[in-house]
């Protein structure tokens, strides 16, 4: 199991789309709640479990089809990091090492049958040494491919083309075919494959390289307009930002190797992309070493075994004033058990955040109401859209309360 080490707990809320009062299926028995739906798929993500992902640890339901999501979190990511221009004067190293370490947690949840599509800066993680963690992987698969929640999954702005071809609304699947049961890449519609997410790492790559987001001038239709738009060009896209926001100079600067990668990143048929698993192949990251895969399911059994049985105790002579993190020892599972233990709630939580608004249900009253049930005059709900936030949990009262329960002002080891 891994460990929280310098990790902290995250939770973010979206409200599942809501069923009509009296709809019901071809059996005539009322339709299963969405946020059901989403709480079955989300079982499958919290057995998957790699160094270059944000583990998933619960997923609880709240009232009106509200559901909150509970994961592994860093605070650092590479929006702030391109904002800071991190990677402004680089030749090319960090770049790939940001890319390796994307492609590396690409390619494994590709293997479970996977698609991110939500990669954004926002999204891609750093932890304390730097180290790439993708978070929120898991929010096309367990919204059913983006058919149980009223709004779009990903940010528009790094979408791939074939994407935002189709326009808004969920992907169009075949009758039958579910997130939970579409397995074979071969039976998937295109925009459900992994090299979306190709194009969306190639875009910030691209943003990492300039130093701020691409068409920040532009209002969001035109940035959709403006990728739409590479459809009737024969120029590269890339060739076209890169005249668009005079990065001639800067690409001089980084090796032709990488640059060679972001084109293979930003090829605008799907069908001549490459997959996760394909770009980590390529010549420019024979220097980098994979990660080790953890050989676990990541379910919890019950075992006699005592983890203390091959305990050895240090030599605390030297080591009166050295002050050990106990709790960042723990599984990430088991820090977020004692927080719920010690009193955590995360409705409270959010709530205290602004993230999970209450009207009074005067205001959301229709107008009209027909003798068959359909109603007019109500204002839109902008709860059931997705505030793309995520609340950190506090973890200071574990901290500060010893193994049992007594209070401590440091947790120290003394001989």
């Amino acid at each position: 199991m891994k460990p929280l080490g310098k990790a902290e707990l995250g939770a973010f809320t979206f409200c599942a789309s809501q069923h009509p009062n009296d709809g019901c299926g071809a059996n005539g028995l009322p339709l299963t709640p969405n946020s059901i739906k989403i709480l079955g798929n989300f079982q499958k993500l919290k057995t998957i479990v790699h160094s270059r992902l944000c583990q998933y640890l619960d997923l609880v339901r709240c009232q009106h089809e509200r559901v909150i999501v509970v994961s592994e979190h860093y605070r650092d990511n590479v929006a702030a990091a391109v904002k800071a221009g991190q990677y402004s004067n680089d030749d090319g190293r960090l770049l790939t090492s940001l890319a390796f370490g994307v492609l590396e947690g690409l390619a494994y949840i590709n293997h479970f049958g996977l698609t991110h599509r939500n990669l954004s800066p926002q999204n891609i993680l750093l932890d304390t040494s730097g180290s790439v963690k993708l978070a929120k992987y898991g929010m096309y698969h367990m919204t059913d491919h983006g058919t149980t929640v009223a709004f779009p999954v990903g940010s528009p702005c790094y979408m791939a083309p074939e994407v935002l071809a189709l326009g808004p609304g969920p992907t169009a699947l075949s009758p039958g075919l579910t997130a939970s049961n579409n397995t074979d890449p071969e039976c998937r519609p295109p925009t459900c494959g992994s090299k979306v997410d190709v194009w969306s790492l190639g875009v910030i790559l691209v943003e990492a390289v300039l130093g701020r987001p691409l068409w920040e001038t532009l209002s969001l239709q035109q940035q959709i307009g403006r990728v739409l738009s590479f459809i009737q060009t024969d120029a590269h896209p890339l060739d076209v930002i890169i005249k668009e926001h005079g990065l001639e100079q800067r690409m001089k600067k980084i090796s032709p190797e990488f640059v060679q990668f972001l084109r293979q990143c930003l090829v605008l048929a799907a069908s001549d992309r490459m997959t996760p698993t394909e770009l980590l192949g390529l010549s420019l990251f024979k220097d980098f070493k994979k990660c080790q895969i953890l050989q676990t399911n990541s379910y919890d059994m019950f075992s006699v075994t005592l983890r203390c049985a091959n305990l050895e105790l240090p030599n605390m002579k030297n080591n009166r004033d050295k002050v050990v993190d106990l709790l960042g020892e723990r599984s990430l599972k088991e820090v977020y058990y004692l927080w719920r233990l010690a009193g955590g709630d995360l409705e409270t939580t959010l709530r205290r955040e602004g993230l999970i608004p209450t009207k009074p249900p005067i205001i959301n009253l229709a107008s009209y109401v027909l003798q068959e049930g359909e109603m007019f005059g109500e204002r839109r709900d902008r709860s059931v859209l997705l505030d793309d936030v995520t609340v950190t949990l506090s973890l200071d009262s574990l901290r500060q309360v010893g193994l049992w329960g007594k209070k401590c002002e440091k947790l120290e080891i003394f001989p």
